[in-house]
């Protein structure tokens, strides 16, 4: 017996334990290595605010910083713009600092203004809770928030990865379906998802194997469903090939 006509005879109940395995491999591949990129970047930019960005102190939907304002953000772009000036008889002159940039976004005392596209939003800042900003502070929210939001993380990319393996696996499941219809072995389109399932392992494999190696390969995308795509059409060879010596159609 052939490996395609194994692959056939597999319970659904298998099937589905198969793209679950494939999702769940994937799910831990990319938190357990993006997971850590995003930890590193956090960490660093958390680093960096007390270079670019003074203290800001929110109390009652005020708020203010020390020193010298207006206070220009450096944000290495001239196009950019970002300014502090909580003072109280600037906070109506947001739109002069925002009147030549293309984006950016005024601090006042009492609100937040936002440019993006030619427009602009206030955000008033009664609606923040009263905090500190500064790099120690601006830690210690992202240790006790951090576990919080990878486990959020984690599930959307479950489900995520759930849809995508579930609908590729349906999707390619069409080639068999149709190639086997110019040859005595024609499969149910049931049966060519259980050989898409099977199918889908090796390139899953691959994947979780590169993504934990640090391997980068350009247009690893295209070449995924070309290996998906390859070893489909072994088991269709498989497939056809049995039915052919034993000259009879599949039941």
């Amino acid at each position: 017996m052939g490996i395609a006509r194994k692959i056939i005879g597999i319970p659904v109940l298998a099937i589905v334990l198969i793209i679950l395995a494939a999702v769940g491999l994937s799910t831990w591949s990319l938190v357990s290595t993006g997971g850590e990129r995003i930890e590193s970047l956090v960490d660093r930019g958390v680093e960096k605010y007390d270079v670019y960005l003074p203290e800001i102190t929110i109390r009652r939907g005020e708020a203010s910083i020390r020193g010298k304002q207006p206070y220009f953000v450096d944000t290495g772009e001239k196009d950019l713009v970002v300014v502090i000036d909580t003072r109280e008889e600037k906070s109506a002159d947001a739109l002069d600092y925002l009147k030549d940039a293309e984006a950016g976004a005024v601090l006042n005392r009492d609100r937040i203004t936002v440019k993006n596209q030619g427009k602009i939003q206030v955000i008033p800042l009664k609606e923040f809770p009263d905090v500190v900003l500064n790099s120690q502070n601006l830690r210690d929210m992202v240790q006790d928030y951090m576990p919080t939001v990878i486990r959020v993380g984690i599930l959307l990319v479950a489900f995520y990865f759930f849809f995508v393996k579930l609908f590729q696996v349906l999707l390619l499941a069409l080639i068999p379906y149709i190639a086997t219809r110019s040859y005595n072995a024609r499969l149910t389109y049931g049966q060519a998802v259980k050989i898409s399932t099977a199918a889908m392992a090796g390139p899953v494999i691959l994947d979780v194997l590169m993504e934990c190696a640090g391997i980068r390969i350009p247009g690893w995308f295209i070449l995924y469903f070309v290996i998906y795509s390859g070893i489909l059409a072994l088991l269709i060879r498989d497939l056809v090939v049995g039915s052919r010596s034993e000259a009879s159609p599949l039941s």
